[in-house]
């Protein structure tokens, strides 16, 4: 019984003492095709200002995925109105060598996540909307699954 209720208390402090996901959400894309004009919109509630916060970007394609990277544009809004940043991202999906660098159930889907902005504070509480565009110069960019953003406190 002692051996049960310490067991408990272990696995209690193990996983409270983690990074804390705020947010994780995540995109499809119809056909696996994502058009140049297809922004996609996440809208994540930020409360605790006095708090770090990593920022990733997450991406699925498939082993058909012609280029070994993407590059995106990021946008970030305060309350819809309120342009903070616009940044250009890249992000690897393969080595130079063709070998896919994201993790893989399957060997048809890979999923790859970078840190996007690390190690920030907020300055405000509320809505904040993060706007991805892909800018690969592709009017169709083919066998892009989903795209999804994930923010933890530090």
């Amino acid at each position: 019984m002692k051996i049960n209720i310490l067991l408990v208390i272990f696995l209690f402090f193990l996983f409270s003492c983690g990074k804390k996901n705020i947010f994780h959400e995540e995109m499809e894309f119809p056909n696996e095709t994502w058009e140049i004009n297809n922004k996609i919109i996440f809208d994540s509630e930020i409360i605790d200002t006095t708090k770090f916060y990593n920022v990733f970007i997450e991406i699925s394609n498939s082993d058909e995925y012609y280029y070994s990277n993407l590059w995106l544009f990021v946008d970030i809004f305060y309350e819809n109105k309120t342009f903070i940043s616009r940044d250009t991202f890249e992000i690897f999906l393969s080595n130079n060598k063709g070998k896919w660098l994201g993790s893989s159930f399957f060997n048809d889907e890979f999923t790859r996540t970078k840190i996007f902005k690390k190690n920030i504070r907020f300055l405000k509480s509320g809505k904040y909307n993060f706007k991805f565009q892909q800018a690969m110069r592709e009017e169709k960019l083919i066998s892009i699954k989903k795209v999804a953003l994930k923010i933890d406190e530090k």
